[in-house]
């Protein structure tokens, strides 16, 4: 049986999700993973009343998660500095459940120099726009993302991209699962 891998990342909500989750499948299938894409067997998100509506989207994300063997996240910043919250969620969950999880992001660069950069968060590195401290510890996202996607077994890529959902590396990060040792065992191994 191959290696389940849940697919995070704020690629849900492009323009373009139901391609690049295609891709990103077909990248895992090309190392021998299953892909499971948030967007597989979508919800119709007008059958029924909003509040409803996120809860069977919720309810169904963590059964996908509950199956997969392990997790690949785009954290590349999304709607300002840091990664999606949903995504930070979901790297959580599958970490809370000894499941190992690989990152990447395509926006490059520490958290401070993303802070600097960001329209309207200020010019200083240090402190934001409102003068709250920036973590400085030479991550790519907020500490608690990066080091706990090491201490599971997994890495955190880190490249310049002009596309947040350009792939090169995902499939950096599906190499390293592919040779990575410290699975859980599946059922009947």
């Amino acid at each position: 049986m191959s290696r389940r891998l849940y697919l995070a990342g704020p690629d849900v909500f492009s323009p373009n999700a139901r391609a690049i989750g295609a891709a990103r499948r077909a990248q895992c299938e090309a190392y021998g993973f299953k892909g499971l894409f948030p967007l597989d067997g979508e919800v119709d998100i007008t059958a029924q009343p909003p509040a409803e509506t996120a809860e069977l989207i919720y309810t169904r994300d963590i059964e996908m998660m509950e199956a997969a063997d392990g997790c690949i996240a785009n954290i590349t910043p999304f709607r300002g500095p840091n990664a999606d919250d949903g995504t930070a969620f979901e790297i959580g969950w599958m970490i809370a459940r000894g499941k190992p999880v690989w990152a990447y992001d395509n926006h490059g660069g520490h958290m401070g120099d993303k802070v600097a950069r960001w329209p309207g968060m200020g010019a200083n590195p240090r402190f934001d726009i409102d003068g709250l401290m920036v973590e400085h510890f030479e991550q790519t996202a907020n500490l608690m993302l990066t080091v706990s996607v090491r201490f599971s077994g997994g890495v955190v890529v880190s490249r310049s991209a002009a596309d947040p959902f350009d792939l090169a590396a995902h499939e950096e990060c599906l190499a390293l699962a592919a040779s990575f040792e410290g699975w859980p065992a599946q059922p009947g191994q």
